[in-house]
């Protein structure tokens, strides 16, 4: 449940840093960027709690798996919107207003990948371990969306 909480406090922090701390405008770069990069993270809250709880209560492999397919998808739309939203922020006015939703972007994209394709992070591995290519091993989410 730990994992869940986390990445729940990771979306609000976010948030403070991007919106007050930074006082970033709300651009739809930058709110693309969040969105990229907090969707997976809600995503992922869920996914851990449901794991939590499927440990306390015996059942299907993965409640609630054809939500998640469909989140695998729009989690691929946030990204590209944020991209595009970057891109054109970029050409018309670079600074506070592309910046940081970029960034969010491309870490919303590694987070994905983290979470519905590949482990990226190390998970008591070595950080070399995860340099190697081939090194990754397919994500839990990945591995509960296979099973039937």
């Amino acid at each position: 449940m730990e994992l869940a909480l986390g990445e729940l406090a990771s979306v609000v922090v976010f948030f403070v840093v991007l919106f007050a701390a930074l006082d970033a405008p709300a651009t739809p770069a930058n709110a693309l960027g969040y969105a990229a990069t907090a969707f997976p993270l809600i995503v992922g809250a869920s996914y851990w709690a449901l794991k939590w709880r499927r440990l306390a209560v015996p059942g299907p492999a993965l409640p609630g798996a054809a939500i998640f397919r469909v989140a695998r998808v729009l989690g691929v739309l946030l990204i590209a919107g944020g991209l595009v939203a970057s891109a054109w922020q970029l050409a018309v006015e670079p600074g506070l207003g592309v910046y940081p939703g970029l960034v969010l972007t491309v870490f919303g994209a590694v987070e994905h990948v983290n979470y519905f394709h590949r482990q990226i992070s190390p998970a008591g591995r070595p950080w070399t371990t995860v340099l190697k290519p081939g090194s990754w091993p397919r994500s839990h989410l990945a591995r509960d969306l296979r099973r039937r």
